[in-house]
């Protein structure tokens, strides 16, 4: 590729043979003609590697990285070292996403000269057709108040896809290898470095949720490292009243499903009980909040006065907007 590219797509690569071609294919039809493509093989052991080469063979806008395996965090960090696009996006090996994504996103970032720019995911199964639609509806917002709507999880999905960063907002800013959540961990901090953030509604990133994918897997130890990251928020926003608040209130809803899903046994006991803590410590200014989620609400009063019918009815819970 000749010309510098405006946009730079980073997608990770990680034992995805069988949706990988799907994914690539849907990124190289965009409308938008002036992206490179980044393929980060992040250590597979199928195909995929293979597979990453003959696109970079076929077409001269796809660059292959080949490393260890470094996880997701490790494979993004990859692709943001040697972009250069002036604008970057992250696109999961798995998903699949509408070909007027970049387009979309491209416009509305200058439309409306934002640093950012979100969309909503469709969400689907892997064996599912994602369906795509425009909206004409857009929110602009100043940092602080996208990370309230980040925080009170109403309006910016807090996934790194489905997004369109300046790139020279991730100069001194990296995801968090060996962590999960890497999303939300670094959301605050790149939204503190804008100045003016778009959120609009149409949803054109297919976000595809597989049996053996991270959010579907059997809970484990590094599912609590959402707490850790929560407590970084609440430090970080301390001095921050109405920030500090909404990260508060974020931690609360955490504790909860982290309380909700890991197991009864002695290897988590110390982590049930800090959750349970921090949810009875937060429980009345949570009740108090009026952005606070409706069913967080009704979910710490089932916590506190009726805890065995919050562990039957919570899955029905949480299906609720």
């Amino acid at each position: 590729m000749s010309n510098k590219p405006e946009i730079s797509v980073v997608i990770p690569i990680y034992n995805v043979e069988k949706y990988m071609r799907r994914c690539v294919d849907s990124v190289l039809q965009q409308e938008f003609d002036n992206a490179e493509i980044i393929l980060v093989d992040d250590g597979s052991t199928d195909q995929s590697g293979v597979i990453c080469d003959q696109y970079a063979a076929d077409y001269d806008t796809v660059r292959v990285i080949h490393q260890r395996n470094k996880g997701l965090s490790g494979a993004r960090n990859a692709g943001i070292d040697v972009a250069r696009g002036e604008w970057i996006t992250f696109i999961d090996g798995d998903d699949v996403v509408s070909t007027h994504l970049l387009f979309t996103l491209f416009e509305l970032a200058n439309k409306y000269d934002a640093e950012i720019v979100s969309i909503d995911p469709e969400h689907i199964a892997e064996n599912e057709e994602p369906e795509f639609c425009y909206s004409n509806q857009t929110d602009c917002y100043d940092y602080r108040a996208a990370i309230l709507d980040v925080l009170y999880q109403d309006g910016i999905y807090p996934s790194a896809c489905g997004k369109l960063y300046r790139t020279k907002i991730f100069d001194k800013i990296r995801f968090p290898e060996g962590k999960l959540f890497e999303d939300i961990a670094v959301m605050g901090p790149l939204f503190e470095g804008c100045s003016k953030i778009v959120w609009n509604k149409s949803r054109l990133y297919g976000y595809v949720h597989r049996k053996n994918s991270i959010t579907n897997r059997i809970f484990d130890q590094r599912d609590c490292d959402i707490l850790e990251i929560c407590d970084q928020y609440c430090e970080r926003y301390r001095k921050d009243e109405i920030l500090y608040l909404a990260a508060k209130c974020y931690r609360a809803n955490c504790s909860l499903r982290v309380l909700l899903r890991a197991p009864i046994d002695e290897k988590y006991q110390e982590i049930r009980s800090k959750c349970s803590d921090l949810i009875l410590n937060e429980y009345t200014e949570v009740l108090n909040n009026r952005r606070a989620r409706t069913k967080l609400k009704l979910a710490l009063i089932l916590f506190r006065y009726a805890r065995p019918l919050l562990y039957r009815i919570y899955p029905y819970i949480n299906r609720w907007k």
